[in-house]
């Protein structure tokens, strides 16, 4: 059985450092209240969308070496 605490640790690091950028906005909101426009919406779809591939596009990446070493 492979010991798969270093890859754990890093996806945490990862989504820890995500959620660094992420949180603030969420917490400040109430406090500097912005107009919510198309633009803004479409800003954060892509921010959110980019952060989805970027953590799903290293596990197909991962599987498919996998597949190929086998």
């Amino acid at each position: 059985m492979k010991n798969n605490n270093k890859y754990f640790f890093t996806s945490l690091m990862y989504h820890a450092t995500i959620y660094n950028y992420i949180l603030p906005s969420h917490i400040s909101f109430p406090f500097f209240p912005i107009e919510i426009t198309w633009q803004n919406t479409l800003g954060a779809a892509l921010l959110i969308g980019s952060i989805l591939l970027l953590t799903i596009k290293p596990n197909v990446r991962k599987e498919k070496d996998g597949a190929n070493r086998s």
